[in-house]
């Protein structure tokens, strides 16, 4: 319970609090007036920030996980019925908005109806994509939004990154925990963008106890997927990996895929180096899984492929 108020209590509350760049904040300023699609590093707050800009400005909003309901009915049905009811929330004369999140798991056939949908209801709805691969998204549809890319370099990647560390520092404050700046920049620098995983590692010192955080506290390894990585690395029994699997991480897919990806070998470096071998062949396999992940049926499939296929690499 406490790792859930927790998580939840430093959610940001509006734009101004999610770590962001001077000039996408001016550029949200005032609210959604045209469509947008936020494009970028999974953990870079382009959900959060489309979410964050409906509820601060008042506009009546639906929100499609495009990864999920990829079928055209979607389009045709779901979306097509909001653009055209009177709006019930907020000023009828105020723009309805579209959160299409994962947009680049959209079907072809859905982009297709996708297309005449934004035209038609040009007058009253604006759309708003967030995706990961943006490359995925075909470029008729990219053209009719303005692109904003969540993958910052230079001074901004320098000011976003300074933003996550006092929004870090200030988390420990409130919650009456110390933490040295050196521990506060590894946790940035090891694991930016992703906020959610900072947040996560403290809640999991706090329930230990940890009064006052030290840098050997932040840098030993530590993952809410461990069990995920002992298992790929453990015996092969399927019927039980299986039932793990499918049981604790069904719902959990894109954040497994993810972890396998990039803290598994973190992982491996710091707790069994003995496979650092092994790390070129992780890397090519998921990223093969990661790849499939929007063009399957079921995604819970895939994950099973991923680490069923990782325990071979390890047996032989």
């Amino acid at each position: 319970m406490y790792q859930e108020l927790l998580t939840e209590k430093y959610r940001p509350k509006n734009l101004d609090e999610v770590a962001l760049p001077k000039r996408i904040k001016d550029f949200l300023e005032g609210g959604i007036k045209t469509n947008l699609m936020f494009y970028g590093t999974q953990g870079s707050g382009k959900t959060s920030t489309a979410k964050l800009m409906v509820k601060q400005y008042g506009n009546s909003y639906i929100y499609i996980n495009c990864s999920s309901e990829t079928g055209i009915d979607t389009v045709r049905d779901k979306i097509t019925n909001f653009c055209e009811t009177q709006s019930l929330v907020g000023k009828n004369d105020e723009l309805k908005v579209v959160l299409l999140d994962e947009f680049d798991g959209m079907s072809t056939s859905s982009y297709q109806a996708l297309r005449g949908c934004i035209e038609k209801y040009a007058v009253n709805t604006r759309f708003v994509a967030t995706c990961n691969f943006v490359n995925k998204v075909p470029d008729p549809i990219k053209s009719r939004f303005t692109m904003i890319s969540f993958d910052f370099e230079g001074d901004e990647l320098n000011d976003v990154k300074k933003q996550m560390f006092f929004r870090i520092k200030h988390i420990c404050d409130n919650e009456g925990v110390g933490i040295d700046k050196d521990s506060v920049a590894f946790l940035v620098k090891h694991n930016y963008p992703d906020y959610r995983t900072i947040v996560n590692k403290l809640q999991t010192l706090i329930l230990q106890g940890v009064k006052n955080i030290t840098l050997q506290d932040v840098s030993t390894y530590q993952s809410e997927y461990n069990n995920v990585y002992d298992l790929v690395l453990g015996e092969q029994d399927p019927v039980n990996n299986y039932k793990v699997l499918v049981g604790e991480y069904g719902n959990k897919v894109d954040d497994v895929l993810n972890a396998l990806g990039r803290d598994f070998i973190d992982y491996i470096v710091t707790n069994k180096p003995e496979y650092t071998r092994y790390i070129p062949f992780i890397t090519i396999l998921v990223a093969k899984y990661q790849n499939q992940r929007f063009s399957v049926i079921d995604p819970v499939v895939t994950m099973l492929a991923c680490v069923f296929e990782l325990q071979d690499v390890f047996k032989n």
